[in-house]
């Protein structure tokens, strides 16, 4: 029997499943994924020895170099509207690099080849 729900939020099955498909995924594999969501409905229906599908992934990364952007998040606070705010760098740096920035980028940022 093949059922099919949008979320598991609206599961009300007293039977245990023997697959469940989810796209889990987000941006850059892990960002605003659903993964927690496919692990807590992998506790509460699937059966011993079930599957869950995708059931892996491989993430591969590059260093890049984007001054532009930098310019743009960091050193934008050397002189705003002619004030030296710099002293809100280390936290525009923590802000900036804490979310993912989504983003078609040249090629010639990209500094080497990617690796797992």
């Amino acid at each position: 029997m093949l059922t099919m729900f949008w979320s598991w939020q609206d599961v009300e099955i007293d039977d245990k499943v023997d697959v469940i498909v989810s796209e889990w995924m987000g941006y850059m594999l892990l960002y605003e994924s659903m993964l927690g969501s496919v692990i807590t409905a992998r506790d509460r229906w699937l059966k011993p020895g079930g599957l869950i599908l995708p059931s892996f992934a491989t993430l591969y990364m590059a260093p890049i170099s984007h001054p532009d952007r930098y310019k743009e998040s960091i050193d934008f606070w050397r002189n705003v509207y002619g004030i030296d705010m710099s002293a809100v760098m280390p936290l525009a740096k923590q802000c900036a690099f804490e979310e993912p920035s989504v983003e078609t980028i040249s090629g010639e940022n990209v500094l080497t080849w990617p690796h797992v």
